[in-house]
């Protein structure tokens, strides 16, 4: 392809002696060669030339081709023959000079000259950029470049990429200020021009909310906030990923149960509106490499244990989270709650462990034990932790440090308003907080204000001081809890039995056994 445009090229050897062959040559024998290769590569446009004379010009040789097929006389010929005809006859490789009837050749290139005056420099590199062309110089390489299919360039002498539009406002007025972006001005139009781009605050478009952000085309503030609003253009590429996102959910129970995916979108309430039939929040997400992404889409089995279809609801991971394995009444009582459907909480009714029955057949955990297992270094010694729980206990003034507004209580095994010890930063160890077992489920991973907002989010607790809870009447005095709270002992014992006489005489002589051996 190169051939007749190499006829002016240095003669090269046949036979190479290298004791006689001169460095100079075969420098100057590729820089020729190179410059070729760059040219051909370049004229990507061509021009055909009738008998008349008259031009038409193709933005490439494979427009070319396809246009000649177009008409009655070549219908039937081979494209990839016009092609390469029409290619050979243009780099004036082919004996030919006619393909289609017509004289073909590259379009000329426009020459460029650099101005430096006309240019600004990018930083200290040895890039330079012009108001009035969408591509950067290179002035050490004498070459134009436009940058990579996302628009960023590469600075190779400090090894960093930066978006093309960003380098040339930079370029023109300074330094991108604080909690701004480069942009353009309308995002139809995404022409490289000064002209066309401007400096932007981010600002969520969700909440509104100011943020930080090293992605120059990032809307939203967090994931909470693009799947409120941005997740909503999106919802039909979701339904279209539904059914292998479900399959995997189910495929534990399928069998058991005889699940069908395609009957579990259709059936099952929330699974094929990406509605959580629990909060109410929209758009549920399908994927996400967050496991415990709140806003997740989630299958819950109402009462625990069942999987059969008849039991299942869609909903958020929040909610599921949150209800736990607790019965499917346990938990919407909760719910309406939270939801303020009901302004008061009663708990008069519910059961807990009294100080006067044998602990050891009932509910016997210890709350404070989760400090000792998450913290065995800070809390080494056998009663720290609970000296360390007592104090928040008091601190907190007996309710939960969130929304001060549970009672701080144990009730039977797996009751959500049981109180736990929770982190207040997830990653520190050493700082805690008491909170009844359904928001620490809730909280998970993320922080207290997270948590918050999601709460925001679903419109739970937004009211708390029209709401109450009524704790089952002398809890306070009569629950093994309170009890251990205030440093009394339940009964005889490491596990605070109480012992039939029989027993105590047994333990006693042992003990006294133990004296004289």
């Amino acid at each position: 392809m190169l051939s007749s445009k190499c006829e002016a090229l240095v003669p090269f050897p046949k036979k190479i002696n290298f004791y006689k062959i001169y460095v100079s040559d075969v420098i100057k024998y590729f820089t020729q060669l190179i410059n070729i290769v760059k040219m051909t590569s370049l004229e990507k446009s061509v021009i055909s030339i009738n008998s008349n004379g008259n031009e038409q010009t193709y933005d490439s040789i494979g427009l070319a081709a396809k246009h000649m097929l177009t008409l009655e006389k070549y219908k039937n010929y081979n494209e990839v023959s016009v092609r390469s005809n029409i290619s050979s006859i243009c780099g004036g490789t082919s004996n030919r000079k006619i393909c289609c009837g017509l004289e073909w050749k590259y379009k000329p290139i426009k020459t460029f000259d650099f101005i430096k005056e006309e240019w600004k420099q990018f930083r200290d590199s040895c890039y330079y950029f012009s108001e009035k062309h969408e591509f950067y110089y290179n002035i050490n390489k004498k070459s134009q470049v436009y940058g990579d299919n996302n628009g960023r360039i590469r600075i190779y002498s400090y090894d960093y990429s930066i978006l093309f539009i960003e380098a040339l406002w930079i370029s023109y007025n300074g330094e991108i200020p604080y909690n701004k972006h480069v942009t353009y001005k309308n995002l139809d139009i995404k022409s490289n021009l000064l002209e066309n781009i401007d400096c932007y605050e981010f600002i969520c478009t969700t909440c509104g909310k100011h943020f930080e952000s090293d992605d120059n085309k990032q809307k939203f503030c967090s994931s909470t906030c693009k799947n409120i609003n941005g997740g909503k253009t999106n919802k039909q590429a979701k339904r279209d990923t539904l059914r292998p996102y479900i399959a995997e959910k189910i495929k534990i129970f399928k069998k058991k149960y005889n699940l069908n995916t395609d009957e579990i979108i259709e059936k099952v309430p929330g699974v094929k509106d990406l509605i959580c039939q629990y909060c109410g929040i929209e758009n549920l997400q399908l994927c996400s490499e967050d496991n415990c992404e709140p806003n997740k889409l989630s299958i819950d089995a109402k009462n625990p244990g069942d999987h059969s279809i008849d039991n299942l609801i869609g909903c958020c991971w929040l909610c599921n989270r949150m209800k736990n394995d607790s019965s499917y009444d346990e938990w919407m009582k909760l719910l309406n709650f939270l939801k303020g459907d009901n302004k008061i909480l009663d708990l008069s009714n519910y059961n807990y462990v009294k100080k006067d029955i044998l602990v050891s057949k009932e509910y016997k955990f210890t709350p404070w034990s989760t400090l000792n297992a998450e913290n065995s270094d800070m809390f080494k010694e056998k009663y720290s932790s609970k000296k360390h729980f007592i104090k928040l206990f008091n601190e907190q003034n007996k309710k939960d440090s969130i929304f001060g507004l549970f009672p701080l209580v144990m009730l039977t095994a797996r009751n959500l308003l049981n109180i736990s010890c929770d982190k207040i930063d997830p990653t520190i160890n050493t700082e805690w907080q008491l909170i009844p077992i359904f928001l620490n489920y809730a909280k998970s991973i993320y922080s207290t204000e997270r948590l918050i907002i999601e709460f925001k989010l679903r419109n739970f607790l937004q009211n708390t001081e029209e709401l109450s809870v009524i704790l089952p009447k002398e809890y306070e005095k009569m629950s093994a809890f309170y009890d251990k709270i205030n440093g009394k002992r339940t009964g005889k014992g490491n596990l605070g039995m109480i012992h039939s006489e029989e027993t105590k005489i047994k333990i006693s002589r042992a003990k006294l056994g133990k004296k004289y051996i």
